[in-house]
């Protein structure tokens, strides 16, 4: 049995090690050293402060989790995000991020959000493959944009529209603004 909760100060240590693996083992994120638990905790503070930050648990507890951050700092491109998501390599092709992502996405649009974006690296054929089952599609490409393990890298740049974007669009609400999310549990 799987639970999706909001993600809290506690979660830190455990989504800070999941993310690590990545940044140590794989050209998932550029980030070339791992943050410390504290600059994690920092950062996903800063982003559940506006978004939801959303956590996979099963009885081995933590095993992933997906968050919406600003696409961009200005003011008009308040209703577009960009997303994230990571599972511990034991946790994955088990059909939880698609359902983690669906509830995100749900969130989002509560928050009147009207497009979500993925930037992911190029080579990364499995999440892009598993972005454009969930509706995204491919809208940019850089071919030689980042260097890590001494290898040049692309990304690519995929979106969904979450709704039809409105002419006079209403402002985007913080999350801590709304009705706090209950946990879903999930029969897998």
């Amino acid at each position: 049995m799987t639970t999706i909760r909001l993600a809290t100060p506690a979660d830190a240590p455990r989504l800070r090690n999941i993310y690590a693996h990545y940044v140590q083992t794989s050209t998932a994120t550029f980030d070339l050293t791992a943050p410390s638990v504290g600059q994690f905790a920092e950062a996903q503070a800063e982003i559940q402060a506006r978004f939801p930050y959303l956590v996979a648990t099963t009885a081995a507890g933590v095993v992933g989790y997906a968050y919406a951050h600003d696409f961009a700092s200005r003011a008009a491109y308040d209703w577009s995000v960009e997303t994230s998501i990571y599972f511990a390599p034991a946790a994955t092709g088990a059909g939880l991020g698609r359902q983690l992502y669906a509830l995100l996405m749900q969130e989002l649009m509560r928050q009147h959000v009207v497009t979500v974006t993925a930037c992911i690296t190029a080579e990364n054929l499995a999440s892009i493959r598993f972005h454009q089952r969930l509706g995204f599609t491919q809208v940019a490409a850089f071919p030689t944009i980042a260097n890590k393990f001494g290898r040049w890298l692309g990304i690519v740049w995929l979106e969904k529209q979450l709704m039809p974007a409105p002419t006079l669009p209403a402002p985007v609400v913080a999350y801590p603004q709304l009705v706090p999310l209950a946990p879903q549990t999930l029969t897998n």
